[in-house]
């Protein structure tokens, strides 16, 4: 009965707490990452590497309903995106979808004149578009320019010279989708971010959700690893992050067809062009436009996103400094929603449940610390003497999970390399694996910072709002140019 918390005195009870406690949140982290693998593979497996619906079948469904296959519009903000939009505008010409039925509308900012760089990403595109519009009537590739004066609200014209925002340049987008008689066919509108590599198949997939299932709002997976090999571990480390969120998580809540409210990634999604001109479009002083609109989309019309399999590749952030940067708006952009969520005509349980994900998406990199790292130190300071003989094994039970929990970032690079357009060879992901391993509770707290600092200034009411874009890694121009004149 030596072992037992009873005979101890106050400083050998408190041991006991302490060690078993983290003994607790080692094993409910250890089961955590377990899961989330075993989600992320299971969505890979039976999702993403799936054949979508062929084109034949979608005209044919249209056909028997009597319309014509859904007009996709894409809609690419892009100021000072020079480095990669060639080869992004030359991938969306090839997507495989009749040319008839969708275009694309490059958004550019007039600001960029000012703005120090070798040449703008209005003249390229618009250099593009001479050899990709064969019919002025029917374009593929339309170019916007952002005015200066242009306040960022949608349908207002005045001048008020607001801050460049996504959300202003897409309103201005929109407010060309409403205008222009040639884009009065649009069904769907989809966003993509300048640097995005849309799957080949995802309009048809889109179209088939429309006509199949009449689902007017759809939310794809990102896998941040387009530029992994001109990374830093941490730019590697982050990428990774999101895109197993993307596959584990995200996947998990948009497939199980509650109709709770859920919030959109920031790119590869899609939404009905009238619900979105209907809801006044995009909240243009938002730091997360994306999370802002799933949010108003739910409370206006109770529609949440369907899952939509084809995965977009992109860029992650290349350094600490601008990973710190993107993570930290977005950490904030998320507090920034709870007044609203507080506000909102929402069931009390489910306002509850939205602050406890937004704040447990903050304090998460902190609990995560203290399973592979301070139990295994508590350990080896002899705290476990004060714990039953049998704690024993079942610390060499999770000492083998822990194995899931030191290599999150090697295992997520080896699942992910198929889908990296420059692929590491076996050796290369060993001993990326190994510095990750090396490294694993500094990039855990390195996550944790943003989150942190956000939740600080949010509290303390310092952040002034300030939207700022991720810097690009710069891309060669390597997509050989798009002839469509035969469509």
């Amino acid at each position: 009965m030596a072992n037992q918390p009873a005979d101890y005195g106050g400083a050998e009870r408190w041991k006991f707490w302490i060690v078993g406690g983290l003994i607790g949140l080692f094993a409910l982290g250890v089961i955590q990452s377990i899961n989330t693998y075993l989600r992320a593979r299971w969505t890979l497996c039976k999702q993403i590497d799936q054949p979508r619906p062929a084109l034949d079948v979608i005209s044919a469904m249209a056909d028997k309903l009597g319309r014509p296959l859904p007009f996709i519009l894409i809609l690419v903000p892009a100021r000072n995106e020079s480095a990669v939009i060639t080869n992004t505008i030359n991938r969306l010409a090839r997507l495989d979808y009749p040319h008839d039925r969708y275009a694309v509308m490059v958004i550019t900012d007039e600001r960029e004149l000012h703005d120090d760089v070798p040449e703008t990403t209005r003249a390229i595109a618009a250099q593009m578009a001479e050899g990709l519009n064969t019919d002025p009537d029917r374009p593929f590739l339309y170019v916007v320019d952002v005015p200066e004066w242009y306040g960022g609200h949608f349908g207002d014209d005045r001048k008020t010279y607001a801050k460049s925002t996504k959300g202003r340049a897409l309103n201005y987008a929109l407010q060309q989708v409403r205008d222009d008689s040639r884009l009065a066919q649009t069904d769907m509108i989809g966003v993509l971010d300048a640097d995005g590599r849309l799957h080949t198949e995802v309009l048809r997939e889109v179209a088939y959700q429309v006509l199949a299932n009449g689902e007017r709002l759809m939310q794809g997976p990102v896998f941040q690893v387009s530029n992994f090999s001109d990374v830093d571990l941490v730019g590697k480390a982050a990428g990774i992050e999101l895109s197993i969120y993307h596959l584990s998580t995200l996947s998990h809540q948009l497939l199980s067809k509650r109709k709770t409210m859920r919030f959109l990634a920031g790119t590869n999604y899609f939404i009905d062009s009238r619900l979105m001109i209907e809801i006044n479009g995009w909240n243009e002083m938002a730091l997360v436009e994306d999370a802002e609109l799933g949010m108003r989309v739910f409370l206006h019309s109770g529609i949440t996103p369907a899952w939509l399999s084809c995965y977009e590749v992109e860029q992650t952030p290349p350094d600490r400094k601008v990973y710190l940067r993107q993570r930290e708006r977005w950490a904030m952009g998320h507090f920034q929603l709870l007044p609203m969520i507080r506000k909102s005509r929402l069931p009390w349980h489910t306002k509850v449940y939205l602050h406890a994900k937004v704040l447990y998406a903050a304090l998460k990199s902190g609990y995560d610390i203290g399973l592979p790292v301070l139990g295994w130190i508590a350990l080896a300071m002899g705290w476990a003497s004060v714990m039953p003989p049998s704690v024993g094994w079942f610390m060499v039970v999770l000492l083998i999970g822990s194995v899931f929990v030191w290599d999150f970032f090697g295992r997520g690079a080896r699942m992910l390399n198929k889908y990296c357009p420059t692929r590491q060879g076996k050796w290369a992901l060993r001993l990326l694996t190994l510095q990750f391993i090396l490294v694993m509770p500094w990039l855990i707290l390195l996550q944790a910072q943003p989150r942190l600092v956000a939740l600080w200034k949010y509290m303390a009411r310092q952040h002034t709002g300030h939207w700022a874009k991720t810097r690009r890694t710069i891309e060669a121009p390597t997509e050989p140019p798009v002839d469509r004149s035969r469509s």
